[in-house]
């Protein structure tokens, strides 16, 4: 039993870092005239993948949806999205950096604490499997859980500027053109981030579970082995 706890409490904890890096947390919405403009065009060529996202949304739609992972913060798509962007702007970095200022410090603030929920997990997933005493599987528990739940306000901070028009495709680039790409209308933590505190919570029933149903004998040797019960 308790090789088993060890394992369902490192698996948690180190699903949840896979979930910080891999799973798309972030939704961006973008109301796109150009997407429009090319499903029409698609659709009456006889375009396969645009007549597939038409019957998916059931109309010519000009929403669109981007799913953002912080791993796929890096990946080519991203890359060439960024190309994109540099292509149709005019250059301006002072222009784009002022732009940005009311979310650095916010964004900032936002990864370093998305970066300690990983370190916490990755921590839990160690201490589950070495520590003697796995009380501390509770303490840094307790800290994810804590972390997980300031990232919804750091996270409200980064989108407000966007959802509320301050900053736009065309003022980032300083190229009101870019308005054909698309306006943002929505920058949301997608609910699979609600695992994260989730697993933290999982794992402190888990440890309080396993730790009520030793049997007074694994009880006492226990807390022999951490040094709270004097041996006979």
């Amino acid at each position: 039993m308790k090789y088993t706890y060890k394992i369902v409490a490192a698996v948690l904890a180190l699903i949840v870092v896979v979930v910080l890096a891999f799973a798309p947390i972030i939704y961006v919405g973008i109301d796109s005239i150009a997407t429009q403009l090319l499903l029409t065009i698609g659709q009456y060529a006889g375009n396969e993948t645009a007549q597939q996202i038409i019957n998916e949304k059931g109309q010519i739609t000009s929403k669109v949806g981007i799913d953002v992972s912080f791993a796929g913060l890096f990946d080519k798509d991203a890359q060439e999205l960024a190309e994109l962007v540099r292509v149709f702007s005019e250059g301006d970095n002072e222009n784009t950096m002022e732009v940005l200022q009311p979310v650095i410090a916010p964004a900032i603030t936002f990864v370093i604490v998305l970066i300690l929920l990983a370190v916490c997990a990755f921590v839990t997933a160690i201490v589950a499997i070495a520590a003697k005493d796995n009380r501390k599987v509770i303490y840094t528990c307790v800290v994810g859980a804590g972390l997980s739940l300031m990232v919804p306000q750091c996270f409200k901070a980064v989108a407000a500027p966007f959802v509320n028009g301050e900053i736009t495709l065309a003022n980032l680039s300083g190229n009101s053109w870019l308005t054909l790409l698309g306006e943002i209308e929505k920058v949301e933590l997608v609910s699979i981030f609600w695992f994260v505190p989730v697993a933290f919570v999982a794992v402190i029933l888990w440890t309080v579970l396993y730790n009520y149903t030793l049997p007074a004998d694994e009880k006492k040797k226990r807390l022999e082995l951490i040094g709270e019960a004097d041996s006979e």
